[in-house]
């Protein structure tokens, strides 16, 4: 059958149409599959690989804070003696009383342990006096009714007889003396006892405010004399100020889990920090938060080699939940973040 030059012509057309058309959906799909690559590399999509949980990590980076060494070591050499009354003071002027040596401490089977019979006695005494400081050693923010506290610097006092671990005997107490420039009214002795994660008030034990001079200067002090029915962690506390409380909780993307972030909810004017804790829902929050204070939240990533740093300023409000979005930081900035709460 013979074709016409027409009918030519017009299968060439349609035959390059199809090759157009063809051409224009491949060019589509090329360009679909290149959008889907490049969003899935935009800046905000956060993709960890599997890491195994590295909290822990964390933490032992937060005990190297700056400031957060502060410890002191002293040394006692009975010589078969018993030692005399003496008076223990750090450089930062906290002072710890030792007072009737032979009958202060004992065994953790409770027989009464006199420091004549140590070749070396030490008493070691550790202070928290800044939020980092909080941060480092772990110290809750929280009594043993969940609520939220304001509070005077921590000390921690810890005794060892040749190594061993002494405690205060039946019914003893040791007087610690904790300088501090600004007052707080009704405040109550509190230790780390069974429970560390609350501080537990009562039943013995008390806290007064006092006013002395070091040895060997002119200088007056004043703080808060704590008379501490145990070793371990002791300060003054009282419950915030609150017109209300709520829970207040944050939101991070879904790879920000409790197995790599830590949370924090630092309020302004007070000296209380609270880390938040993950929930079923997937997100951190506090408990019991009075409302209507000023707050900064910081959370804190890490995956693999990788450092992660969410942070907001807000106020306390009922119910919140806050969207929380990190950002990719070093380690530096890491420390630098906690300092600056």
């Amino acid at each position: 059958m013979e074709t016409t030059g027409s009918e030519i012509s017009l299968q060439s057309i349609l035959l390059k149409n199809k090759r157009l058309a063809l051409s224009k959906r491949l060019y589509i799909l090329l360009f679909l599959l290149t959008g889907l690559s490049f969003s899935s590399c935009r800046k905000d999509s956060v993709t960890f690989s599997t890491y195994p949980a590295s909290v822990d990590d964390l933490r032992g980076i937060f005990t190297q804070l700056p400031g957060s060494d502060r410890v002191t070591v002293f040394t006692l050499v009975p010589g078969g003696r018993p030692i005399p009354d003496t008076v223990l003071a750090t450089a930062s002027g906290v002072r710890v009383f030792l007072a009737l040596t032979e009958a202060l401490f004992a065994n953790p089977a409770g027989e009464l342990w006199p420091c004549s019979s140590c070749s070396t006695f030490k008493v070691v005494v550790t202070e928290a006096s800044s939020k980092s400081d909080w941060v480092a050693y772990q110290l809750p923010a929280i009594d043993q009714d969940g609520r939220l506290l304001n509070h005077t610097p921590a000390v921690k006092v810890a005794v060892f007889c040749d190594g061993n671990a002494l405690e205060l005997a039946t019914n003893r107490y040791i007087k610690v003396q904790v300088p501090i420039n600004k007052l707080v009214n009704q405040l109550e002795l509190a230790t780390l006892g069974s429970n560390p994660a609350a501080w537990q008030q009562g039943p013995s034990g008390s806290l007064f405010w006092a006013d002395w001079t070091p040895a060997g200067s002119s200088e007056q002090l004043s703080g808060y004399e704590l008379l501490m029915p145990a070793l371990g962690w002791a300060a003054g506390v009282r419950p915030l100020d609150a017109n209300g409380y709520s829970s207040y909780c944050i939101s991070l993307p879904l790879q920000f889990d409790p197995g790599n972030t830590v949370a924090y909810l630092s309020f302004g004017g007070v000296p209380t920090l609270v880390e938040m804790q993950p929930t079923v829902e997937g997100h951190f929050c506090a408990q019991n938060v009075p409302l209507g204070y000023p707050v900064k939240i910081l959370t804190v990533t890490k995956a693999g080699k990788s450092y992660w740093i969410g942070f907001k300023e807000t106020e306390t409000a009922t119910n919140a939940l806050l969207q929380v979005t990190p950002e990719e930081r070093g380690q530096q900035d890491v420390i630098s973040s906690i300092l600056s709460l």
